[in-house]
């Protein structure tokens, strides 16, 4: 029996409205594919940085020495710094507070994978970098798949925050960049350029559509350039790839769309018409130009689709 290619999964936690569309999609994955969830929350603020806290009044004014084989202590002052008692303790309060705020996410988090009967572990970390935390966490725990939430802006179109662009640029496993409020899936949207990295995001595309009862439609876009020059060789070509991928996904409900135009543009485009779930696709296309071009394609459609996107690694 082939291993199900979804049974440990993390989900990044920071109480925003996006995270918890983040968790209620991963409740949702995990329910099909009986997986085991893991809620983090990263606490994290600006004073945790190296660089920034060599200006907080509480870098050391005094540098305690003890002289060998003496009990006294002797306070030397540091040049250029004037001393303040109050400020003594103000980095280690500002984290305890972002500490208790952390273990009320949690908590909440918690809460909300019980009353939906998924299998749940928790974790709290602190950390400068949120998303190096969760990369790490995620190659530790030997986690399937990343979940984490795309907030929007005050137009409220999707914005791709630093954590979760960092996350999905660095990772090594699949994340699912959530958003859309939208809990369930039964359209899934794949892109593919004829790729092995596209192939692979197909066959995955395939068995997500397989686990979740979904219909998959696999979504060709021709460049313009070689489009206007030879439709019909550029034409054939697609529907070779097209075909290519919908054997890779076997036994499930599949349909082929092929349109010519910007690939970003054209994906985001067709997920909003077609009122798609996910879009599933690559971040990297079959050369050292399409590497650059694909993660340029992938990027466009994290930052502009208003559909949850997953990025097979």
């Amino acid at each position: 029996m082939a291993k199900s290619p979804i049974s440990k999964i993390l989900v990044s936690q920071d109480g925003s409205e996006a995270s918890v569309i983040a968790r209620e999609l991963a409740a949702f994955v995990a329910k099909k594919f009986k997986a085991k969830v893991t809620a983090l929350h990263v606490v994290s603020h600006e004073l945790m940085s190296s660089e920034l806290r060599r200006f907080s009044p509480e870098t050391p004014e005094y540098i305690i020495t003890r002289p060998l084989g003496q009990d006294s202590v002797t306070h030397v002052p540091r040049p250029g710094y004037d001393y303040s008692p109050r400020a003594k303790g103000a980095l280690s309060e500002i984290t305890a507070s972002f500490l208790d705020k952390g273990k009320d996410i949690i908590t909440e988090a918690m809460s909300f994978f019980k009353e939906e009967d998924v299998p749940a572990d928790q974790k709290l970390f602190e950390n400068a970098d949120p998303a190096q935390a969760i990369l790490k966490e995620a190659e530790d725990g030997n986690d399937d798949l990343i979940v984490i939430g795309r907030s929007k802006d005050e137009q409220q179109r999707p914005h791709l925050g630093g954590v979760a662009a960092k996350v999905s640029r660095h990772s090594k496993v699949p994340i699912l960049v959530a958003t859309g409020g939208r809990n369930t899936i039964s359209k899934i949207l794949a892109p593919v350029d004829g790729s092995k990295a596209s192939e692979k995001a197909a066959e995955y595309a395939g068995k997500l559509a397989k686990e979740l009862d979904a219909m998959v439609t696999f979504f060709h876009v021709q460049e313009s350039s070689i489009f206007d020059y030879k439709p019909d060789l550029s034409e054939t070509i697609g529907k070779n790839i097209l075909d290519k991928a919908v054997s890779l996904a076997k036994d499930v409900k599949a349909e082929k769309k092929m349109e010519s135009g910007h690939p970003g543009e054209k994906i985001v485009e067709t997920a909003d018409k077609g009122d798609f779930d996910i879009i599933v696709m690559s971040g990297r296309g079959h050369s050292a130009i399409d590497h650059f071009l694909m993660g340029s394609i992938s990027d466009h459609v994290l930052h502009y689709a208003n559909r949850s996107v997953l990025i097979v690694k």
